[in-house]
């Protein structure tokens, strides 16, 4: 429990700010602990830095990885199907390239 008040407490604002729900969030600190045993507060700092950069126009190497993948940055920033929607066109498209990946 510890675990994921300290990931809420370090990603919760930008989480939200990306249109990432509650439940969502718990998924990922929970499975993200499980998976790592990294303590709470390092997976929310890295989620925080993930949501900060999936949210980064500005950064050409971001924006040319996911125009590679067909998936508009600017699009999807102001989009308000957030981060999940990116997530799932992320993995749509890594399917089509012949790569497994799961989404939480």
């Amino acid at each position: 429990m510890t675990d994921m008040a300290e990931a809420t407490t370090q990603a919760g604002s930008m989480a939200a700010q990306t249109g990432v729900q509650i439940d969502q969030l718990s998924a990922l600190v929970g499975t993200a602990v499980a998976r790592t045993k990294k303590s709470g507060n390092e997976i929310g700092t890295a989620l925080k830095a993930l949501f900060i950069n999936l949210t980064n126009t500005s950064n050409k190497k971001i924006v040319g990885t996911f125009d590679e993948l067909g998936i508009s940055m600017t699009k999807m920033v102001g989009d308000t199907g957030g981060l999940a929607k990116v997530t799932s066109a992320f993995a749509n498209e890594m399917h089509k390239r012949g790569h497994t990946v799961s989404v939480i």
